[in-house]
């Protein structure tokens, strides 16, 4: 009957309410600032093929709490640059964050580790060139 917000925030343990913010739609020229923030990004999505929001997570070098369905897992390089989880293990999840929360050295070295491989895996210019040359294949075997 209410909102999944709602249900979320009466979910929070009392204690945790008041740390907990809930903002609802963030313009796209307001999302830098939320990314520059954040201690660690979480994302628990049960699938995603090709998570963007953990790309840009990364190119801002933030720790980061991911999904071992889909491609998180690819992204992340198998933990080398966040952690993983398995939905709908919350307990896990909760496990993955209170680490990344409490160890500010880890933290800071996954974060450093997901900025470069994003940049030099998934970097404009590599994701172009790689563009150039499938369009090329693609070309010469219609010849």
């Amino acid at each position: 009957g209410g909102s999944t917000i709602e249900a979320l925030k009466a979910s929070l343990p009392e204690s945790a309410r008041e740390h907990v913010t809930f903002t609802g739609h963030v313009k796209l020229e307001e999302v830098s600032h939320y990314y520059q923030r954040a201690a660690v990004c979480v994302f628990p999505s049960l699938f995603e093929n090709f998570p963007y929001t953990c790309l840009e997570a990364m190119s801002y070098g933030k720790a980061i709490v991911g999904s071992s369905n889909g491609g998180m897992a690819d992204l992340l390089d198998n933990e080398s640059c966040g952690l993983l989880y398995t939905p709908p293990d919350e307990q896990a999840l909760a496990q993955k964050i209170m680490r990344l929360l409490k160890d500010k050295t880890l933290r800071h070295q996954l974060g450093a580790k997901a900025r470069v491989r994003v940049l030099g895996q998934f970097g404009s210019e590599r994701v172009m060139n790689l563009t150039e040359a499938f369009y090329r294949q693609a070309l010469e075997d219609c010849k």
